[in-house]
């Protein structure tokens, strides 16, 4: 599985900062922020736990969103993948602003958790985001993103959920067009190899 979490996590903690400024998140979502610079997971999930809970119960759903956002982001960290789908989608529900980076998130977690269905649901979510109008006016807002990377990332560990799931058609199919798309990937060739026996 590729994994480019650097970036993710930067991009994640400068969406959840630049939220947190817009909304107006509570003093526990942004020690919860704080707690994620600093590298101190289990204190993020305590206060974006606390960030959520005390959002829920104001009615703001916008906050909660975003506290569970950051509460997925933190389980990552700590590779509690079933809490990092549910915190996510969570944050979904409450209209957190959907991103190419959480759908990865989101898939390589049900990776972990050998769902590769869900795993390839996410993935595609994922890459039909990044390149949506939605995308383009969400970095034109903000600062403009690059998920070229990203999408190949995603593109990649689609290859792989179809080995897992023993699916050699698409397999196959998918790296042909990843191949075409991005030649000189060596990762790839081994996975070609691989399909070829198959």
């Amino acid at each position: 599985m590729k994994n480019q979490m650097q970036f993710i996590r930067n991009c994640g903690l400068v969406i959840l900062t630049m939220s947190c400024l817009l909304t107006g998140c509570s003093n526990a979502g942004k020690a919860g922020i704080k707690a994620m610079e600093k590298e101190d997971y289990k204190e993020a999930v305590t206060q974006f736990t606390q960030a959520a809970s005390t959002a829920e119960a104001k009615g703001k759903k916008e906050n909660a969103a975003e506290a569970y956002r950051g509460l997925g982001m933190a389980y990552y960290e700590l590779k509690e993948y079933d809490k990092v789908l549910e915190s996510m989608q969570k944050a979904l529900d409450d209209g957190v602003q959907r991103t190419a980076e959480l759908y990865n998130i989101m898939g390589v977690s049900a990776m972990q958790q050998e769902d590769y269905e869900s795993a390839l649901k996410y993935f595609d979510e994922g890459i039909s985001y990044a390149q949506s109008k939605d995308a383009v006016n969400a970095s034109k807002s903000k600062k403009e993103v690059d998920y070229s990377d990203l999408i190949q990332e995603m593109r990649y560990n689609q290859v792989v959920c179809y080995e897992k799931q023993e699916n050699w058609e698409e397999a196959k199919n998918a790296a042909n067009e990843y191949i075409a798309d991005y030649p000189n990937d060596k990762d790839i060739e081994k996975e070609v190899e691989f399909l070829e026996t198959r």
